[in-house]
């Protein structure tokens, strides 16, 4: 189940209890209800994060080798632009940690948003082939959502669709997450073997 399955369940199963009026019920009868509630719900929490750092760890050792590949960490490069985003997507991970251990679940949700476009950034940086929106980025502006989809139009228009086809099994085998796809294609890309 995805995550926003997952979301939209909770959300579902949420709002039936409160249309049933058991937990308003229940919360007469047993005055800890709210405090147990929240118990049980940090421990599930606690649970999906210990859950994720396999991941977190893996992705944020990775960003630690890609950093080998970039000579200077000021030059205005796809490579060095993605390193920057991947360094700040790992520190919105750790951040979403800390308000999930403390229950501000809702808190965190602009934060999940903003890795999903912080990664849509990056993999537009590396689509866009003369680098336009790459030194718009550098200059200190931003690069909207619209412009990062209609790049990745493009890129399906022009044939992409076929080679994402044609690496799909490798992809499967060889990549097991987004991340290090990116860092992989990237590194082939701009880094002479």
């Amino acid at each position: 189940m995805s995550v926003d399955e997952q979301i939209k369940q909770n959300i579902g199963e949420r709002i039936a209890k409160l249309k049933r009026g058991d937990a308003k019920k229940y919360s007469k009868t047993n005055i800890f209800y709210p405090g147990q509630e929240k118990e049980s719900d940090l421990k599930k929490i606690q649970d999906h994060i210990n859950d994720l750092s396999p991941t977190y760890s893996f992705v944020r050792d990775s960003i630690k080798n890609f950093k080998k590949l970039i000579p200077d960490i000021t030059a205005q490069t796809t490579l060095c632009a993605v390193y920057l985003i991947y360094g700040k997507v790992v520190q919105t991970w750790e951040s979403i940690f800390l308000l999930a251990t403390k229950g501000y679940g809702f808190n965190m949700m602009e934060l999940v948003r903003s890795i999903g476009e912080n990664l849509d950034l990056a993999k537009a940086f590396h689509l866009d082939k003369e680098e336009k929106h790459l030194k718009r980025w550098f200059e200190g502006e931003i690069i909207e959502h619209k412009t990062i989809r209609a790049i990745e139009d493009k890129f399906l228009k022009e044939g992409g669709l076929k080679f994402i086809k044609e690496k799909t099994y490798h992809l499967m085998i060889c990549q097991p997450i987004y991340t290090e796809l990116c860092l992989n294609t990237l590194t082939v890309r701009t880094v002479p073997s």
